[in-house]
């Protein structure tokens, strides 16, 4: 019996993320097919892509491809909050020292009102690396100044992780006047727009990362983005309407720039 179908893979799906994911697009996709008569749905590779994104170059025969999971359905079950998306959500502890947190919990939800009933107070703190994540800690969530954990940098800094979030150790310096080491003092700082990026453990002294803007995001971000739009604007006044399109790289260059009807990529 012959049978028809379509190639598709997931990351072509329509889709506000930048990719397809197997959310929304794929089920659509999957209604279209049956809708349609077709019978095969050729997928591609689905497994970690390495250098180039290429589903043909991948880390593991096993493990699935991450960008394909749809964060709309991480927050329809309760494994992601929605504040995940809301640029104007302020995590004073991701954006100061890269700590993520998750609201751990055994009820699965159908919807975000179910989210919200069964989201727990019990948090795990953990750090992400590239391909791997360091576990901090599980406790209750605190409140207020509480956030500001510094007992969870400590495990950090114990453990030696200290450049998994950006940390860089000071040399040279013997004490710090005033020393703020209080979770009270920095909450305060923090939440007020005040950098403090020099911390002592011990007899060491790290510098923090760069901080946060004035709108309460992560400084390095908002270095990139300046950055990213400066070059744009500059691509822009140079090759006019034979500018066509950006994409992003990740081999320590910001990107190639895309030129009407020459096929060619120029690196910047």
């Amino acid at each position: 019996m012959r049978k028809s179908g379509i190639l598709a893979h997931p990351t072509s799906f329509p889709s506000k993320y930048g990719i397809g994911d197997l959310g929304k697009g794929a089920y659509e996709f999957v209604d279209f097919l049956e809708k349609s008569g077709q019978k095969l749905w050729q997928i591609l590779p689905l497994g970690q892509t390495s250098f180039g994104d290429s589903p043909y170059q991948s880390f593991s025969a096993f493990a699935g491809n991450i960008y394909i999971i749809s964060p709309d359905i991480l927050v329809k079950k309760g494994y992601l909050s929605k504040k995940a998306f809301d640029v104007e959500f302020k995590d004073i502890l991701l954006n100061q020292w890269g700590i993520k947190h998750l609201h751990l919990t055994d009820k699965e939800a159908n919807s975000i009102e179910e989210m919200k009933n069964n989201r727990s107070n019990i948090l795990l703190f953990f750090i992400v690396d590239n391909q791997d994540v360091y576990f901090l800690d599980v406790r209750k969530h605190p409140k207020g100044a509480g956030f500001i954990t510094l007992e969870v940098l400590y495990i950090v800094y114990n453990n030696r992780w200290m450049e998994k979030i950006g940390a860089r150790k000071v040399e040279g310096i013997i004490d710090l006047q005033p020393e703020i080491d209080s979770n009270e003092e920095l909450y305060k700082l923090y939440k007020n727009g005040i950098n403090y990026n020099i911390l002592k453990f011990g007899n060491e002294v790290y510098m923090m990362g760069l901080g946060v803007s004035s709108k309460g995001h992560k400084m390095d971000y908002s270095i990139i983005l300046c950055e990213l739009n400066r070059k744009i604007s500059q691509i822009s006044c140079k090759y006019g309407d034979r500018y066509a399109g950006f994409e992003l790289t990740l081999d320590g260059h910001f990107g190639n720039v895309i030129l009407e009807g020459s096929g060619n990529k120029i690196l910047i």
